[in-house]
């Protein structure tokens, strides 16, 4: 008999949503560093509001994905 989930899926699905949750919380903190630091007037800061513009911009991504991902999985 061949089962779908066996131990090796459970193991991945696990490391899936802990990198879910790792991602999460990097957007989290590029967000908040972003908004201390846009209201600074140096050019080290602006220089590290537009790195973390670069960085925020995939972790958004991500997180749509992981939203879209668990409201189809709520659906079905």
């Amino acid at each position: 008999m061949i089962t779908l989930f066996t131990p090796t899926t459970a193991a991945a699905i696990a490391a899936a949503a802990s990198l879910g949750l790792i991602g999460t919380l990097l957007l989290i903190t590029m967000l908040i560093q972003q908004v201390l630091f846009e209201g600074v007037e140096d050019a080290r800061a602006r220089r590290l509001v537009e790195s973390a513009t670069v960085v925020i911009a995939p972790l958004i991504f991500m997180f749509a994905l992981i939203v879209f991902y668990k409201i189809s999985d709520l659906l079905h």
